[in-house]
């Protein structure tokens, strides 16, 4: 189980946790309308697929495992059809910048109004990066339309909890 794999696992137990936490009388009225979207989906999807009261779709780009799809992201067209999305040790992975962009507003443009992103990448992408400040990735952000509500940060990962909010000017 490598550092990675349990920051996934307790981002998964949040996310579980948020949701067993609300009033029962609101867990009861959307207990068949939460939706969830992973990207990169790994170990921790195959919990949020287990999860009772979830609809859940995980895509990978090569999963092995018959009930994570096999999908590239930027193949999936944007419906604003999620409640949350979970993208953990994906973004790091797109070879160039300007994708890596498209992949952050489209993290934005999955989800609903209000819907949460829980976005995982290690710290070194954005304190690095030859080509990216901290200062200019929460600009990404922002111009993306997603407002942080959550930072925590570890030796190796920097994981943010993320809602969806007006998109910001270009």
């Amino acid at each position: 189980n490598t550092p990675a794999c349990r920051k996934n696992e307790a981002v998964d137990r949040r996310l579980l946790d948020r949701r067993a936490a609300a009033p029962t009388s609101r867990r009861r009225q959307h207990a068949n309308a939460a939706k969830t979207s992973r990207s990169g989906a790994r170990r921790g999807a195959r919990r949020l697929l287990d999860a009772r009261g979830l609809e859940t779709r995980a895509i990978d780009l090569r999963s092995s495992n018959a009930r994570i799809e096999r999908a590239d992201f930027f193949d999936v067209a944007p419906a604003a059809a999620y409640d949350v999305v979970v993208c953990a040790l994906v973004i790091n992975c797109v070879p160039d910048a300007a994708a890596r962009g498209r992949m952050v507003a489209g993290l934005r443009a999955h989800l609903k109004a209000g819907g949460h992103c829980f976005l995982v990448l290690p710290r070194s992408c954005v304190e690095r990066s030859r080509k990216l400040t901290p200062a200019r990735f929460d600009d990404v952000l922002a111009r993306a339309g997603l407002v942080e509500r959550e930072r925590r940060v570890t030796p190796k990962l920097l994981c943010l909890c993320l809602e969806a909010g007006a998109p910001g000017p270009a």
